[in-house]
């Protein structure tokens, strides 16, 4: 099997973003200082940030994937990048909104 390197780069990309999202939902349980990385405003905005530049940057690839004719063989991995994505997405979201409350 032959992958097209955009449809590899859109799935590692959003499994990027799965590892970015957990990593800053993880901050919003920190109390006080925790691994040396004070909890701070700033680092909980870098970790979405980055959540929503790693989906962002999926979906892009994605769409050239598609736009060049995706072949039956890697549609099974644009399934599982579009379900991550999604799922990264609206957890991510979630917690956003979560932190103003």
């Amino acid at each position: 099997m032959k992958f097209k390197i955009t449809t590899l780069l859109s799935f590692f990309l959003a499994i990027i973003a799965v590892c970015f999202g957990i990593e800053f939902h993880d901050m919003m349980y920190w109390e006080g200082s925790e691994k040396g990385i004070p909890k701070t405003l700033v680092w909980y905005w870098i970790g979405v940030g980055l959540t929503y530049l790693s989906i962002l940057s999926s979906c892009f690839y994605m769409y050239k994937s598609i736009k060049n004719k995706v072949v039956m063989e890697e549609t099974g991995l644009m399934i599982i990048g579009s379900i991550l994505n999604f799922l990264t997405f609206f957890f991510t979201s979630i917690a956003v909104i979560a932190w103003f409350d």
